[in-house]
């Protein structure tokens, strides 16, 4: 199938879109609370607008993902391009090591399929292990084919403390719901109140990292643009609580400005403060 044209994999992202959101009616109960909690004010309607457009995002998606398999760096270049690059050519003039803070908007996938055609530094990012063998190499050699460097979560500590390691870029995803809550930060996020487990802020300062945060958006369908803005030029200019604050309002501001590209199926608010 990856190596259908993407127009024809669209057309059975269409089909696939019907049997997830009707069919399977994956995670649907899961998705509407939590736009129901994210958009108190907006009616109804508007509300199950979101929730159409996202299961069609999702299957999309999935159909990308499909042709990523096969796709060549021509033509998946030309579907992702990136602004705001100097500022990662800036820092690695200076031999400074980057925290990139992002989300899971739009195609994360596709992202990291391309981002180390674009930047400087060598580019790494964090995964927990996919227990199936096949599907665990299959994944990993895709992500990794243009240089990236994926390392075990379980492995950070050791990364960080390397001093042998320099003038890198590495990619936390940190919207996703935390598995330790004793070491969770508690914000307002999307009007709820939400626990973060932030690494990025406790590594970042053993390499006294600059922080940039990272949006993907959609600009049409397959095709998407990344932009990176700086946070703050060195960590240790922020509190861990001020470094929380500045990168959920600019994920907020990611996530509202095209709601149905955003990780909705993800149980996110499972956890309550105690």
């Amino acid at each position: 199938m990856s190596y259908l044209p993407l127009s024809v994999l669209y057309v059975l992202s269409d089909g696939f879109y019907l049997i997830i959101r009707y069919l399977l009616r994956y995670r649907i109960d899961v998705v509407k609370k939590n736009i129901n909690h994210a958009f108190p004010l907006l009616t109804t309607v508007e509300k199950d607008n979101i929730i159409k457009a996202y299961y069609h995002f999702l299957a999309d998606v999935m159909a990308e993902n499909v042709k990523g398999l096969s796709i060549t760096n021509d033509e998946i270049e030309k579907r992702v391009s990136y602004k705001g690059v100097e500022l990662l050519e800036q820092y690695f003039k200076e031999k400074r090591n980057v925290t990139i803070l992002t989300g899971h908007s739009c195609n994360f996938e596709w992202m990291l399929m391309t981002i180390n055609k674009f930047l400087p530094q060598a580019v790494y990012s964090f995964y927990v292990e996919i227990s199936n063998p096949y599907f665990r190499k299959l994944i990993l050699d895709n992500r990794t084919r243009n240089g990236l460097q994926l390392l075990q979560a379980k492995d950070a500590s050791a990364f960080y403390k390397d001093a042998s390691i320099q003038n890198f870029a590495n990619i936390f995803a940190s919207d996703q719901s935390p598995s330790n809550l004793e070491k969770a930060q508690w914000t307002n996020f999307l009007n709820q109140d939400t626990a973060f487990i932030m690494g990025a802020d406790k590594y970042s300062r053993l390499k006294r990292c600059a922080v940039v945060y990272m949006e993907m958006k959609c600009i049409k369908k397959g095709y998407y643009e990344i932009t990176f803005s700086e946070l703050c030029s060195n960590i240790d200019s922020l509190t861990r609580d001020e470094l929380l604050s500045v990168y959920v309002d600019c994920l907020e501001t990611t996530i509202l400005s095209q709601p149905s590209n955003w990780l909705w199926s993800h149980n996110r608010w499972k956890h309550q403060r105690k």
